[in-house]
């Protein structure tokens, strides 16, 4: 938060911080016309995405499990001059109303979570929703079956090193 106080000009946010993301426009086109819809951004983290989307005139709420990310992301939303709201939250219990946003998305978030975690995840995510409201959930591939594949099929690394691949051996995946 400090950085970005002290250097606010490095923070403003001019393109969508996704844009190198393969489902970027995909993203955004699935999104329609951002203003005045009502979007909940899960793990929000420094709050990039949900700056941008507040850009566009979306309104936002960023939740994050960590308190110095909420008190970045208010920072970010400051020096862009957006009006966002970040809180401090679980995504397995939110503190919000019932049928309150248009979206909810979580951007590489699910690999925080357990198996039974993702599920009350999803079933709060889905109480938070509107009517038609709609769910966007994005994971890095590296989270990917076809990853967890391919990595088996060529390992690097060393192995017992941080850095080795296949990093779920551990789990009993390998082949």
């Amino acid at each position: 938060m400090e950085e970005i106080l002290k250097h606010p000009d490095k923070y403003v946010i001019r393109s969508s911080p996704i844009s190198s993301s393969a489902a970027s426009g995909e993203i955004m086109t699935l999104l329609g016309p951002l203003e005045g819809k009502r979007i909940l951004e899960l793990g929000c983290g420094f709050g990039r995405f949900s700056v941008f989307l507040a850009q566009q005139g979306a309104k936002v709420t960023g939740v994050d499990i960590g308190p110095d990310l909420v008190a970045a992301s208010k920072a970010l939303a400051n020096v862009n001059h957006v009006d966002c709201e970040f809180q401090t939250a679980k995504p397995l219990s939110l503190p919000f109303e019932a049928e309150t946003y248009h979206v909810v998305i979580g951007m590489a978030v699910r690999h925080h979570l357990s198996k039974p975690d993702v599920s009350r995840a999803l079933s709060e995510a889905y109480r938070v929703l509107k009517k038609a409201g709609m769910a966007v959930f994005i994971e890095s591939v590296e989270n990917s079956k076809l990853f967890d594949f391919i990595q088996n099929l060529f390992p690097a690394g060393r192995r017992g090193s941080r850095w080795y691949r296949p990093s779920n051996e551990e789990h009993g995946m390998t082949m």
